[in-house]
């Protein structure tokens, strides 16, 4: 079982995300390839911005290969580079893609 989720009040769901990550399930973030420098999905990507969760039952853990978050859809040109044509205004998302390679 595969679960995303989106926290837009950046307060974990008041607490609801913790029981989610009962029972074994986990967010991705705790695998060792997810980044570290800016582990947020939202703005410029500081741990206070993570407010976007992948979450992965007990059985899915072992099948997931690396982990990240992809940026190049929003705009912020002095943290990283935005796909070409994206710009201030033209963003697909204010929220960074978090996603996951699983070997199924």
């Amino acid at each position: 079982m595969l679960r995303a989720l989106a926290d837009p009040g950046g307060v974990a769901f008041g607490g609801a995300l913790q029981e989610l990550l009962k029972d074994g399930f986990a967010d991705v973030q705790s695998h060792p390839s997810y980044p570290t420098d800016r582990p947020g999905t939202f703005a410029t990507g500081t741990a206070s911005n993570k407010i976007d969760y992948l979450i992965v039952s007990p059985d899915l853990r072992p099948a997931l290969n690396a982990t990240g978050i992809e940026r190049r859809g929003t705009y912020h040109p002095q943290l990283w580079t935005s796909f070409p044509g994206v710009h201030h205004g033209t963003e697909a998302s204010d929220h960074h893609c978090v996603w996951a390679d699983l070997d199924v």
